[in-house]
């Protein structure tokens, strides 16, 4: 819409006239400046400004623009809990994953209008290398939250990896956050990976402790059977690097001394 008038000199700045849309913008969108123009005369000179354009809001404007930048935002991948943070797990009790929650950000100009773009987390799909996988729209919770564990089966000693792929959906505000429109499309992104330790112990009646003092009063020889070292090779098992952790187990299950020397620390 033209707002009718000319200006002799320089166009009017924000310290002199204030001009106003004479039709608000909706909800979520500021208005744009019009464009304004000073032409050539015959003789060479500029004339006056004249306003060319008038007011346009953001809304197709800026949707276009949001549409360009979140298509490639950079979106840091979510951090998640472990729970044990020990890098092993008991089978029954399994491990509790929690997933951060925290949005992702980044505040741009487009169309001359200040513009924040964020990515909220919407789904998060997990999956681990003994072939289990799940897709939850919700976090976790801590242990301290309430939340549950992911249990594994009545296998083996093993090692599993779980891998997070987070599913985000775009955002954008033009009011500093105070009301949020969609972007178009979703991204995903992949988080770091973790590896569990998986022991599923079983109970045994023996007559020394940990120490080696046993019931009959003699000293047991040997390392002592524990839950993190079930051998009782007095190596335990969750420090074996995940490079040498299948070699170790065939080893020990074939009654062979593993004699790689590398640990974790």
């Amino acid at each position: 819409m033209m707002f009718s008038g000319v200006w002799d000199g320089v166009i009017p700045d924000c310290a002199g006239e204030v001009l106003s849309p004479p039709v608000p913008c909706a909800d979520g969108e500021v208005a744009l400046d019009p464009w304004w123009v000073s032409r050539v005369r015959a003789d060479g000179t500029y004339g006056s400004w004249g306003q060319l354009g008038g007011f346009q809001c953001t809304g197709d404007l800026i949707y276009a623009q949001v549409a360009n930048v979140w298509a490639t935002m950079p979106i840091a991948p979510n951090t998640y809990q472990v729970q044990p943070a020990t890098g092993y797990a008991i089978a029954e009790l399994g491990v509790n994953l929690a997933v951060d929650t925290n949005p992702r950000t980044l505040a741009v100009t487009l169309m001359g209008a200040p513009v924040t773009i964020r990515a909220v987390a919407t789904q998060y799909s997990w999956s681990n290398t003994d072939g289990t996988s799940w897709t939850s729209t919700t976090p976790g919770k801590t242990y301290e939250q309430g939340g549950e564990p992911f249990t594994f089966p009545r296998t083996a000693e093993h090692r599993t990896t779980f891998t997070l792929t987070t599913t985000w959906r775009g955002e954008y505000s033009v009011d500093g956050g105070a009301a949020w429109r969609d972007a178009p499309g979703t991204a995903t992104t992949t988080s770091a990976s973790t590896t569990v330790h998986v022991y599923n112990p079983h109970t045994h009646l023996v007559d020394c402790d940990l120490n080696g003092n046993c019931v009959s009063g003699s000293q047991g020889g040997g390392n002592q059977k524990t839950i993190l070292d079930p051998g009782g090779d007095g190596i335990d098992n969750y420090l074996i690097p995940d490079s040498q952790i299948d070699d170790y187990l065939a080893a020990r299950d074939a009654d062979r001394t593993w004699t790689h020397v590398e640990r974790k620390g």
